[in-house]
């Protein structure tokens, strides 16, 4: 996943120091984090001084600059997998920006733990089109009008049509039945008789106040275009939520609903830097791309979405909060979130004082 590659990097630059030693010795420090006696014991079985190496990797961090690091610790790299679109655009393009500069990043697949839904199947390859695999898993598909449906109908692949919009349901061999993965596609064409398709969002990750229903990805590419103005300054992570999940937080507010999007920043230490200024103009942008949220605002139903710039470090606090029991590896960060938990502590971890 691409947003666990991004903090493999941000992961080996923080530990670099221990990590070099390491390699150098050949023997893990007693006191490495998240290691049981007994597993340290059975590493350092299988590891062998390489001051070499140790030399090479201590010459590369000497500048501290991380720009391009994949390259210069293994210059033979030629590819990176990793999912690029939908949530996980935004760590893809960190990535892209910083460690892995030259290195070209592809997306073979499109999975989860629970099976394969499809595969890029093309030529040229194309990272966002994929082929469903029919003999993954037995899907149905619930047309996006029926979604909300107590009772949804559903189809089969080859009922599906050019252009229509569903959300993918599975059955698999390990017990589950009829769940609903979350995954909202588009049918986009043809491989014979097997239907390719490109992803849209996931089903919960949607803002909604007045019907005009935001998803994920239109939400993202309005805050890029909006961040691609902002200096000295990027943007480590997001979410966001509809104002009226903050009144028991923050208390209630006398300006209509509207969006409030929780923001992270490095580049400028931790001081605030965004205001009313990138607020308005995100507001603008989303409105450039998005019809039905353009339509709402002018007519006043929604208010004017809110920047929150939150101190660093939070969004670590909050993924270990949302993982809970999960494998950090299988953890996607919600881009709509609307857990008073997580709500709260983002809320409070604001740079500054700001009201929604």
């Amino acid at each position: 996943m691409v947003c666990n590659r991004y903090a493999f990097f941000k992961f080996v630059c923080s530990n670099k120091d221990q990590i070099i030693s390491t390699i150098n010795e050949g023997v893990l420090p007693e006191e490495y984090p998240g290691l049981t006696n007994d597993l340290r014991d059975e590493l350092n079985r299988h590891l062998k001084p390489n001051p070499q190496r140790a030399t090479q990797l201590r010459d590369i961090f000497a500048d501290n600059y991380t720009k391009g690091l994949a390259l210069k610790i293994w210059p033979n790299v030629t590819e990176i997998t990793c999912a690029r679109s939908g949530g996980m655009a935004h760590s893809a393009k960190l990535l892209e920006d910083t460690y892995t500069v030259g290195v070209n990043m592809f997306f073979m697949s499109h999975a989860a733990t629970e099976g394969v839904i499809g595969l890029v199947y093309q030529d040229p390859p194309s990272e966002y089109i994929y082929t469903f695999v029919p003999t993954s898993v037995f899907f149905e598909f619930i047309p996006v009008e029926n979604m909300v449906d107590e009772n949804p109908r559903t189809l089969f692949l080859d009922q599906l049509e050019i252009d229509q919009s569903y959300e993918v349901v599975i059955t698999n061999i390990f017990g589950l039945y009829r769940y609903r993965f979350g995954d909202v596609i588009r049918v986009c064409g043809f491989v014979g008789n097997t239907p390719k398709y490109e992803y849209m969002y996931r089903s919960g990750q949607i803002l909604n106040i007045a019907f005009e229903r935001t998803h994920e990805t239109v939400f993202y590419n309005a805050l890029h275009k909006t961040a691609k103005n902002w200096q000295d300054v990027e943007l480590v992570d997001y979410t966001t939520t509809e104002s009226t999940h903050l009144d028991s937080i923050a208390g209630s507010f006398d300006t209509p609903a509207h969006y409030v999007v929780f923001i992270e920043l490095t580049g400028n230490g931790d001081s605030q830097t965004v205001n009313q200024k990138e607020s308005k103009q995100l507001d603008e942008d989303l409105c450039s791309i998005h019809d039905a949220y353009k339509d709402f605002r002018n007519k006043q139903c929604v208010g004017q979405l809110n920047l929150i710039q939150v101190n660093r470090g939070t969004f670590r606090a909050l993924a270990d909060l949302l993982c809970d029991d999960m494998m950090h590896n299988a953890f996607k960060m919600p881009r709509v979130l609307r857990k008073k938990e997580a709500l709260q502590l983002l809320w409070q971890r604001r740079v500054h004082s700001q009201k929604p």
